[in-house]
């Protein structure tokens, strides 16, 4: 259930063509690699954020389905909810 997002690989310029490029041109190559790691590094926070909800979420969804018939809580904490009627047929004694 976790899918984890693989962090994105810069594309790097062989150097003499990045050199041969206009300094604008440089300059706005270098901001957006600093931009991609910091989206980097915002996406691994977030992954372990979502695993941490994850677990959190299955840990309450176990909680909600324990009731008295299968855990050891007493009856009175079971809610108002109707008690399903006994399959068991009366005996003939």
């Amino acid at each position: 259930m976790n899918s984890e997002i693989s962090p994105i690989s810069t594309f790097t310029l062989p150097q003499e063509l990045f050199d041969s490029l206009p300094v604008s041109v440089q300059c706005y190559i270098r901001f957006l690699e600093t931009h991609i790691q910091q989206l980097q590094v915002q996406v691994v926070a977030l992954q372990k954020q979502v695993g941490d909800l994850q677990m959190e979420v299955a840990d309450l969804k176990a909680q909600l389905a324990k009731n008295s018939s299968n855990s050891s809580k007493p009856p009175g904490s079971d809610g108002l909810r109707k008690q399903p009627k006994s399959q068991r047929s009366k005996s003939e004694k």
